[in-house]
């Protein structure tokens, strides 16, 4: 039975501390937070960010019991200015950890965070269908039917050598295709390079992991990777290769997969963070999020910083929260 977050495993920790202690230039660690140097103001604000690892990668992050005493150890050692982590606002005892933060004489600061996306599948297929708008039902009929003339097949990447010859594949599209939309990839560091390939291999190992080429007429179109978690889909990367885009791939991959959900034993696929139109198109459910900013008294620095980011709103005080 898999318990917990999938970001808080060992088997991801460790592949996070490996490939990115170099990039965040990490400069201590206590359990499972991890002290991070940074400059704000253009260099002139020197702040010593204390994150939960994987911050960087997880979708949403949380204070669960086995962290207070590591947390509480960081604290005492006055080597941190701020602490941030973006949580669900669904997670359980979440006015506790609040509570629990002030009683520690800590500034709490709510910001709103970005929404995440979701696809509830708990009744299947047809009832995701049935409950999307009359145009939307069109689109998607359309969608399939059209498909369906290019004999959509789907082919699995299995073992260790799938997961490298996925990620040989799919680094060089994401980089073509973002660095001609923004001007980055983040898979230009090879050190995100280095830790995808490493994880997903972990993922691979726990037997959770599906990583898909979509080929349409005999013509790769699409390439996904997504890991199930208990009766959940986490999709983490999905990219086009420019062919039949007029099929919208990305879409018609997660369709099809819509439709197996409940054989597969899925009953919600996590889109995540990102206002990509896709997602609004896809999903049926979205999931509010808060991004905590916590400041030790001590921290002119860390106080600093968060009055300029809350515009000078004031610290949450005991049992009420505010969101800005």
């Amino acid at each position: 039975m898999l318990l917990g977050s999938p970001f808080e495993q060992p088997s991801f920790q460790s592949c996070w501390v490996t490939h990115f202690t170099p990039k965040f230039g990490l400069v201590s660690q206590v359990g499972d937070f991890v002290v991070h140097p940074e400059r704000r103001a253009k260099g002139l604000l020197r702040l010593r960010a204390l994150r939960l690892k994987g911050w960087n990668v997880a979708w949403s992050q949380r204070l669960n019991e086995n962290h207070w005493t590591a947390f509480d150890a960081a604290l005492d050692q006055k080597s941190w200015d701020y602490f941030r982590l973006t949580c669900d606002t669904s997670e359980p005892a979440l006015d506790e950890t609040k509570a629990a933060l002030l009683e520690r004489k800590l500034l709490l600061y709510l910001f709103q965070a970005p929404v995440h996306y979701s696809v509830d599948l708990s009744e299947g297929w047809e009832a995701y269908f049935n409950s999307r708008s009359a145009n939307t039902r069109k689109n998607i009929r359309k969608t399939l039917r059209q498909a369906k003339a290019f004999k959509p097949h789907r082919v699995f990447f299995e073992g260790t050598e799938g997961v490298d010859a996925f990620c040989d594949a799919f680094f060089p599209l994401h980089q073509r295709y973002w660095q001609e939309k923004s001007g980055q990839s983040y898979f230009n560091d090879p050190q995100e390079q280095a830790f995808t390939r490493a994880w997903l291999k972990q993922l691979q190992d726990q037997g959770v992991l599906t990583l898909e080429a979509l080929h349409l007429d005999k013509t790769l179109a699409n390439l996904s990777a997504s890991f199930q978690w208990g009766e959940a889909s986490y999709c983490l990367y999905t990219m086009n290769t420019g062919h039949h885009l007029e099929l919208s791939p990305g879409v018609l991959s997660l369709y099809l997969r819509f439709q197996r959900a409940q054989e597969e034993g899925i009953t919600t696929f996590l889109l995540g963070p990102g206002d990509y139109p896709y997602k609004r198109q896809l999903a049926n459910h979205t999931i509010a999020h808060e991004d905590w900013l916590v400041v030790p008294q001590y921290s002119w620095a860390g106080r600093l910083y968060a009055l300029g980011l809350s515009r000078c709103m004031p610290p949450v005080p005991p049992q009420q929260s505010q969101t800005i």
